[in-house]
Order: C-alpha cells, then sequence, then structure tokens
C-alpha cells in the first residue's frame, strides 16, 4: 500500500481501532497521478484498485464510501476502511524484529550499519506479505517515556491535513469532542495521541472551562502550554477568580438575552414586560403587573382600558 494510506493503518492498529477515514479529495491532491471523479462509480472503482491488494490479502476486510457535499465545494467522498487481522499480524511480526534489533545494538552484538533500509512499522505495512521473522509481540509496545511525556514533544499533523483527512483517532470522536482535539493540537502543540486521551476521557464541558480559563491565568503560566492545560484538565485546577467573574456576567446576559425573547415573543405585554390589567384596588387607573407570559396565567387577567 503507498504511503499515504501505510501510516493511517498503523495509527489504527496503534489504537486498536476498527476503521480509518479518509477524504477522497485528500487523497487525490497528494497523489499525482490519479485523476478525480465525481460519480460515485467510478471513485469507487478507482479507489478499489489502489487497495485490492490489501483487500484479497486480508490486510483490510471492506471499504465504504460516503458522498459529502459542502457549501460552495465540490462534491466529495468519505471513504472507511476497515482493518483486517492480516495487518495486525504483520505489525506484531515487525514490531517484534524491530525490539529484537534494538536489544541487541543496545548490548553492542549488532551494529546498526548492518540494516542499510532501517526499516519500521508503519514502513511494513507497504509490503504485507514479507516478514523477516516468526517472533510474535502484542501491538502496543510501552514507550518508557510515555508517562512523563506532557504531550507536547512530537509534532503534530500539519493544518492542512487537520482539515483535508479525518485522522484515525478524529474518526472515533463525537462532533463536539473533534472540535476539542483539533483545539488541542493547533492551539496548544498538544500531540493527536494525548489530545484524544483527553477528550475520550474528560467531559467536553470540563476541557472547554479549563481551555477557555487559560486566557485568564495571566503570567503564571511562563512555558510548556501544553504541559500545563493537561495537567489542568487532568487534575481539575481551580479557575483564576478573573475568569469566574466573566462566568457571571455571560449568565446574567444569558438571562437578559431570554427575558427580552419572552417580551418580544409575547403578544400581551409592553415591551418592557409589563401588562396594564383592571383592579378591585384600583378602578379608575388599574395596576402595572409583570406578564409571565404564560398565556394560561395570563388568562386571570383583563386588560385595563383608559
Amino acid at each position: 500500500m503507498d504511503e499515504l494510506l501505510a501510516g493511517k493503518i498503523f495509527g489504527t492498529l496503534k489504537h486498536s481501532a476498527p476503521f480509518f477515514e479518509i477524504r477522497y479529495s485528500w487523497y487525490i491532491k497528494h497523489h499525482h497521478t490519479l485523476k478525480r471523479f465525481v460519480a460515485m462509480k467510478r471513485v469507487t472503482e478507482q479507489m478499489n484498485r489502489v487497495v485490492q491488494e490489501h483487500l484479497d490479502s486480508g490486510f483490510l476486510t471492506k471499504v465504504e464510501y460516503q458522498k459529502i457535499k459542502e457549501p460552495d465545494q465540490e462534491l466529495d467522498f468519505t471513504i472507511r476502511y476497515f482493518i483486517g487481522s492480516s495487518a495486525k499480524q504483520s505489525i506484531n511480526r515487525i514490531q517484534g524484529h524491530i525490539l529484537n534489533r534494538r536489544k541487541k545494538e543496545t548490548t553492542g552484538q549488532v551494529s546498526v550499519k548492518e540494516s542499510p533500509e532501517s526499516e519500521t512499522a508503519e514502513n511494513a505495512i507497504l509490503s504485507p506479505s514479507k516478514s523477516r521473522d516468526d517472533t510474535e509481540l502484542p501491538l502496543a509496545i510501552k514507550d518508557a517515556n510515555k508517562a512523563a511525556n506532557l504531550g507536547a514533544g512530537e509534532e503534530p499533523e500539519s493544518r492542512e491535513d487537520l482539515v483535508l483527512a479525518m485522522t484515525t483517532l478524529e474518526t472515533h470522536l463525537l462532533p463536539g469532542q473533534k472540535d476539542l482535539f483539533r483545539r488541542l493540537i493547533a492551539e496548544f502543540s498538544i500531540t493527536e495521541t494525548k489530545a484524544y486521551e483527553l477528550v475520550k476521557n474528560h467531559p467536553v464541558e470540563k476541557i472547554t472551562s479549563q481551555v477557555e480559563a487559560f486566557q485568564y491565568r495571566g503570567e503564571t503560566i511562563t512555558a510548556n502550554r501544553a504541559g500545563f492545560l493537561i495537567r489542568a484538565i487532568e487534575e481539575n485546577y481551580s479557575f483564576p477568580e478573573s475568569y469566574l467573574e466573566e462566568l457571571k456576567g455571560r449568565e446574567a446576559k444569558r438571562k437578559r438575552i431570554a427575558r427580552q425573547k419572552k417580551i418580544d415573543d409575547c403578544a400581551l405585554c409592553d415591551e418592557k414586560g409589563y401588562r396594564h390589567i383592571k383592579s378591585e384596588r384600583d378602578v379608575h387607573y388599574g395596576l402595572m403587573h409583570q406578564c409571565t407570559h404564560n398565556p394560561k396565567t395570563e388568562s386571570q387577567f383583563e386588560d385595563h382600558k383608559l
């Protein structure tokens, strides 16, 4: 399989996801030898040929296509690839091979120069039928630095890739989670893996609040923005007083807007939300009554007419 999809397959297996998605337009843009089609039949025929070998070998089990039409954009397609057992087995073999080589290199038994091709597990996806030995190893190999990594040490995907292609991790997030996932990467340089972990393990509202509160923390953060935000989310940091005041202001504004909308939609009261009603206490001038905007409740009162 070409390099465009190899990384997606590796990421899907790494995170134990059943499938990954890409945009047809993204693939065509990066694969300059292919012509872009707009008819579903032509698209499926073209893209099925690209992965036919992997469908036959069991690397992929099936491919699904869905039309997408966004405003002011050409017709596009989402392509969903389902991973087969052969892919996982191949990755396990290669990762086992890599681990063995690293162990040998650290003990001085093998020189790095002995391996001119410098193979990686991701590159192995390009040749699903090739394996160097039968060493088996669980797919998830623990990274010794993972526990200490605050999520800012890896390079995230480029903004173009985030826009043009649904990443493997994004595929399994809800719409609100996807927006936060992208924001954590774009604004705080948090790695995709860590951003995915955060949005999957914490409520959207909690993460959003910490992201919004970040700008109110002033000069308390001098370095490692990503690390600070990650800790704030995971350890539930308290909010700055200035942010809490901002929230109070927002809530007061929300209530004012909601009240004004009820007044505007009500056919019974004036522009300030009051009715001039009859009253036995003042038969000549009546009383000013604050409208409830509830027709059943207001039916108990009669308008005072001068």
